[in-house]
């Protein structure tokens, strides 16, 4: 029996690493690669930006990438959209729609290559069309991932690595002739407070870009006291603004603002055009407000099953500084051809509690998309008084349900860990119970019971 619990124990282990090992192969994917310091080798773009007017036909760059370390490299490149963030950022859409759209626009010929070590490749970017406003600006994302090194026959098995990935973006920025060109930009909502730190106050005045122009916005705000006793102005940082895009310009005030209500004016300004924006606050003390605000930390990419109901799952961070839970709802528009609809379902979707300031809640909801789209766009909305504080959006394409047998093989090896641990916690019982039960045997030995003779009686 003593041999038995090592030889269960060794068995476990054996089937356990190879499933350890393939779990840590399968998570393994593309990473930002470390960082590196002066003069460390690398894999550089230049240049990473490229502006002008739009034309159909027209060529960008050549955007040039040169690869400075001892490495190969497989590069591919993609055209992508800018999107703006509410702070003005600009990021990527890898989205499926958007990059579908992207395609349609921009274009790069010998877009799969290989760069050896030490070696450089120019690539212009050719313009398809302008986009539906007038002018493009997208760009074009270089995704370089290291080529295996070749082994000799007699090196014996590769060892797996885990490898990053890089990735490099030129930005094209082409706006459209001056004839055709649009400037309309408006208050997306009332100039609302936050609390950016203590005693510290930062106003935001949200403006929307509803021309066809990557538009430059500045302006500044004034606020007074509803008693007319004391007006304070600040500076609004300017920002450019995409098309379709909404921002906020934020200014923080200087000045101390005793507790009481306020009014914000903001007088903004774009193209030599200008146009207003009103707002409120109320502090509770001294350049403090009692604030409800928050935005959208996480939001995960649903699995969507075609005729089933999608569940849809999202955090926000509460930045006020109140316990809060946002008013939170998800909107779903059909997608074709990288042109989202309008929307066929609004449903909404339920916090699980209150977050503390600063920290971080969960939304979560089940909605059952349209019928007859290949795909669709989800946009999670977060809002206050009618306000939209934060939106997000994924794209989503259903499959078929798996079959029985799929399901259940995915379950097998999703649960092949817990199967093994049960099937050696039995095995342990049932060789301690075993150990138990031989042992009592011996003990009725030495006690002087003998089992019955199977010896016939005799015969008197």
């Amino acid at each position: 029996m003593r041999r038995l619990l090592p030889a269960a124990l060794i068995t476990l282990l054996l089937l356990l690493l190879p499933l350890r090992a393939g779990s840590a192969l399968a998570q393994d994917g593309p990473s930002s690669p470390p960082p590196t310091g002066a003069g460390a080798p690398s894999v550089t773009l230049s240049p990473t930006r490229a502006e002008g007017v739009v034309d159909a036909g027209q060529l960008v760059g050549p955007f040039g990438l040169r690869n400075g370390t001892g490495q190969a490299y497989g590069v591919r490149v993609i055209p992508v959209l800018l999107a703006q963030r509410r702070d003005g950022g600009l990021g990527l859409r890898d989205d499926a729609a958007g990059l579908t759209q992207a395609g349609r626009l921009l274009r790069v010929r010998g877009g799969r290559f290989t760069l050896e070590p030490g070696a450089d490749r120019a690539l212009p970017g050719e313009v398809r069309r302008p986009s539906r406003t007038g002018g493009l600006y997208a760009g074009l994302l270089f995704r370089a991932v290291p080529r295996e090194k070749r082994r000799r026959p007699d090196t014996g098995p590769r060892t797996p690595q885990i490898e990053n990935a890089l990735e490099l973006t030129a930005s094209v920025f082409l706006d459209p002739p001056p004839d055709k060109r649009r400037v309309r930009l408006a208050a997306a909502g009332p100039i609302r407070a936050e609390q950016a730190g203590e005693g510290r106050l930062r106003l935001l005045a949200p403006v929307l870009n509803r021309g066809n122009a990557y538009e430059p916005v500045r302006g500044r705000v004034r606020i007074r006291s509803t008693r007319g006793r004391r007006s304070v102005p600040a500076r609004l940082r300017g920002l450019k603004v995409l098309p379709d895009a909404t921002v906020d310009l934020a200014a923080e005030p200087t000045a101390r603002l005793e507790p009481g209500d306020y009014e914000i004016a903001g007088d903004l300004e774009a193209g030599g055009r200008r146009f207003r924006s009103r707002g409120r606050m109320r502090l509770v003390g001294v350049n403090e407000i009692e604030a409800r605000a928050a935005r959208l930390a996480s939001l995960a990419n649903p699995e969507a099953i075609r005729g089933e109901q999608v569940e849809v799952k999202a955090g926000f961070l509460n930045t006020g500084n109140v316990p809060y839970a946002p008013t939170a709802e998800v909107e779903a528009r059909s997608q074709a051809g990288g042109v989202s609809g309008p929307v066929a379902a609004r449903v909404p979707l339920s916090a699980d509690g209150p977050a503390r300031p600063g920290q971080e809640g969960a939304l979560a909801g089940r909605l059952a998309l349209p019928r007859g789209g290949p795909s669709y766009e989800l946009t999670v909305k977060l809002l206050e008084d009618g306000r939209v504080l934060d939106s997000r959006s994924v794209s989503v394409t259903p499959s078929e349900r798996p079959s029985l047998a799929q399901r259940a093989r995915d379950l097998v090896a999703a649960q092949a860990v817990p199967i093994l641990l049960g099937a050696l916690a039995l095995t342990l019982i049932g060789a301690a119970v075993a150990t138990l039960y031989i042992r009592r045997l011996k003990r009725v030995g030495h006690n002087g019971i003998e089992p019955p003779s199977e010896k016939p009686p005799e015969k008197v």
